[in-house]
């Protein structure tokens, strides 16, 4: 999968908890979900330090452990901050945030958790060739490599990073995610603007 479908992803899960549609004006809430949803793929630095860009791709950061441990950093860095980080995304468009640390520090890090968490679903149906196939789903509890038997998306090349960009197939990935994702995200935006009419 590429930055495009998880981008896609991370925009309707920001239609879902924060139910504001203004992207321009909420602009730091959709940047900190752009961010978790593809947060990830970091494990793609290391590889490029290496020279190989796939060495340490789809491992313990591709895993609930690791989204686990996003959430509860996320949860304790807003509790911190007294409930005033730099983003919020427990507010939504009809109902102003409560003061209420222990719920709003949860929210925040259950919402973090599903960023992450939407990344490894995601990747669990792209085609993967090159062994070991899938990704760690429950490291650390389990270092056992998962994948699904069925997947539409197809192989993302990460050979290098000229690939990326120059590889016709992944363009076509790119085209898929757009199919599946962009219909999920007018549905979520159309229901909540149709939902927050009514309630005004």
């Amino acid at each position: 999968m590429t930055s495009v479908g998880h981008s896609l992803a991370g925009l309707s899960l920001y239609f879902i908890f924060n139910r504001k549609l203004s992207l321009l004006k909420e602009w730091k809430n959709v940047l900190f979900f752009l961010i978790l949803a593809n947060l990830p793929d970091l494990d793609f630095l290391p590889g490029i330090v290496s020279g190989d860009l796939n060495r340490y791709h789809h491992g313990a950061s591709h895993s609930i452990g690791f989204c686990l441990l996003v959430g509860v950093i996320a949860a304790g860095i807003y509790k911190l901050r007294k409930n005033a980080p730099f983003i919020n995304p427990v507010r939504n468009a009809r109902k102003p945030v409560r003061e209420n640390k222990i719920s709003n520090w949860v929210k925040y890090g259950f919402i973090s958790f599903c960023l992450c968490f939407s990344h490894i679903l995601i990747d669990l149906f792209g085609r993967d060739t090159c062994p070991p196939y899938g990704e760690k789903l429950f490291w650390p509890f389990s270092n056992k490599y998962f994948i699904a038997s069925f997947t539409p998306f197809g192989e993302v090349d990460h050979t290098s990073l000229m690939t990326i960009v120059l590889n016709p197939c992944n363009y076509v990935v790119v085209l898929k995610e757009i199919i599946v994702f962009i219909p999920i995200l007018l549905g979520i935006f159309i229901f909540i603007k149709v939902k927050n009419k009514k309630c005004t």
